[in-house]
C-alpha cells in the first residue's frame, strides 16, 4: 500500500514542475501591484488592464501566487500529507477529475457564477416550506403523531421544522 502512495507523491511532484515549466510562473512586480494599489483608490482598473495589454504581457504565463498554482501545491501537499500522516488527504485528489473534464467545469462556473441566484431560489423553498407548515399547523395538525414517529406539530415553530426535515427527505406523510 505504501508504494501506490509514494508513486503518487511521485507524480503529484511531476505535476507541479510540468504546471511550473509550462505556465512560467512569476513574482508579482513591485511596480504592478503599487499601480494596481493607486487604480483601486481611484477605481481605474479598466485603464489598468488597457496598459498592461499594449506592454505585450504573456498570456500564457500565470503569476506565482495564482490560485492555479495554489492548486497545484496543495496537491501536492495532499499527496505528502496522505503518505506520512493520514490516508484521508488522498480524497482531495479526487477534485482533480473537474480540473481535467470541461464540462465539470462548467458545472463549477455555472454553480460559481450564478450562486447569488441559487441562494435566493433556496429561500424561496424554504419560505414555501413555511406556508406548508402553516397550513399544516392550522388544518392537519392531528396527522402528526410524535409517538409513532419523530413528526411534531405542537406549535408552528415544530411544524416548520417537521416539515422541513420531513419535507425534504420526502417521508412526511
Amino acid at each position: 500500500m505504501q508504494a501506490f502512495a509514494y508513486t503518487l507523491d511521485i507524480l503529484a511532484f511531476i505535476l507541479l514542475l510540468a504546471f511550473f515549466v509550462a505556465n512560467h510562473p512569476r513574482p508579482p512586480e513591485t511596480a504592478a501591484l503599487v499601480r494596481r494599489l493607486r487604480s483601486w483608490r481611484r477605481k481605474e482598473l479598466d485603464e489598468l488592464d488597457d496598459l498592461q495589454e499594449q506592454q505585450g504581457q504573456d498570456k500564457l504565463s500565470v503569476r506565482l501566487f495564482s490560485i492555479q498554482t495554489l492548486y497545484y501545491l496543495v496537491f501536492l501537499g495532499c499527496a505528502f500529507a496522505g503518505t506520512f500522516y493520514s490516508p484521508y488527504f488522498f480524497a482531495f485528489h479526487l477534485l482533480n477529475i473537474v480540473n481535467n473534464n470541461q464540462m465539470l467545469q462548467g458545472v463549477i462556473q455555472a454553480v460559481t457564477t450564478n450562486g447569488l441566484s441559487l441562494i435566493w431560489v433556496s429561500i424561496l423553498g424554504i419560505v414555501i416550506m413555511y406556508l406548508y407548515a402553516v397550513v399544516a399547523f392550522a388544518k392537519f395538525r392531528t396527522g402528526f403523531r410524535p409517538d409513532e414517529s419523530l413528526m411534531f406539530c405542537g406549535n408552528l415553530y415544530q411544524c416548520f421544522i417537521t416539515v422541513l426535515r420531513f419535507g425534504l427527505i420526502g417521508d412526511l406523510f
